[in-house]
């Protein structure tokens, strides 16, 4: 993970996460690795941003699936704004799509 070596980053990484107040500052950014895995249940070799270890991640991105492509058919079907009954001018149909872009 390249962007742990950088110098910004480095002093202000994962303070207090898992009572290890204070690791983060002079830590070896391989090592920030192993915490953050002991904190989302991954093991060194399997840590990546999207690991995948628990069913609650397989679940969470199972759905993050189905909604997006319900908002992209519904997109398709309506229109994204400038129509009269567009997708974005109903405002249950904007909180679908902001929750979709954030997930």
């Amino acid at each position: 993970m390249w962007w742990l070596s950088m110098p910004p980053f480095v002093p202000r990484v994962l303070p207090g996460v898992g009572g290890t107040d204070g690791v983060a500052a002079g830590a070896d950014p391989e090592s920030l690795v192993g915490i953050a895995g002991e904190v989302t249940g991954c093991s060194n070799e399997a840590f990546s941003p999207a690991c995948l270890c628990n069913p609650q991640e397989k679940i969470e991105y199972a759905f993050l699936i189905f909604f997006a492509i319900e908002a992209m058919l519904k997109i398709i079907a309506y229109g994204f704004l400038f129509h009269t009954d567009a997708y974005l001018r109903n405002g249950w149909n904007v909180l679908d799509f902001s929750i979709v872009t954030l997930g």
